[in-house]
């Protein structure tokens, strides 16, 4: 049910599926206990990737609907990824497969925001790769693609800092040397 993910499909080959979920995942020690939007059980959901009884490695796929590969956008989403077994979560562009943005292992027990500029591509695919076990479950939420860059889009929202922001956590990721988040 494409309504059920915001107009986002996913990829049914794969053994490993995005499920949509209005309270805390049913593994302890792992995933969103609320959403991000509403911060309260039930009223709001979020997507996520059940890691209990996978084997490690699986991935699945959330993918965007078309856009039109001639305009930028900005991709904006929160993710939560805390358990001591946690994955990755990789942003990827369609049809050339370039990740544009990755996240592995444990990053809290926390929603985190993200924002990524793109272009020249026709779809964007959120892929989680489960851990080594049980506490992996991994969530995205509020994911938002408009035109423009994001920088743009963060002048209209009155949110000058948030370019600050991604500049350092850019700069910090080149300095730790494997791109991902400590």
């Amino acid at each position: 049910d494409d309504d059920a993910f915001c107009s986002f499909t996913q990829d049914s080959s794969k053994a490993l599926q995005w499920t949509r979920r209005n309270m805390a995942t049913t593994s302890g020690s792992t995933g969103p206990v609320v959403d991000h939007t509403t911060a309260t059980r039930k009223k709001g959901s979020f997507v996520f990737i059940e890691a209990s009884a996978r084997s490690p490695g699986v991935t699945a796929k959330l993918i965007s609907p078309p856009l039109n590969s001639q305009e930028t956008y900005c991709l904006r989403f929160w993710y939560h990824m805390w358990g001591s077994n946690m994955g990755s979560l990789t942003v990827l562009l369609r049809p050339s497969g370039t990740a544009i943005w990755v996240r592995s292992g444990n990053q809290g027990n926390q929603w985190l925001d993200a924002s990524v500029e793109v272009k020249d591509t026709e779809k964007v695919i959120f892929e989680g790769v489960r851990g080594n076990g049980w506490q992996g479950d991994m969530a995205l939420d509020d994911i938002e693609i408009t035109q423009g860059t994001c920088h743009q889009r963060d002048r209209e929202d009155g949110d000058g800092d948030r370019e600050d922001h991604e500049r350092e956590d850019a700069d910090a990721d080149r300095e730790d040397g494997d791109g991902d988040r400590d």
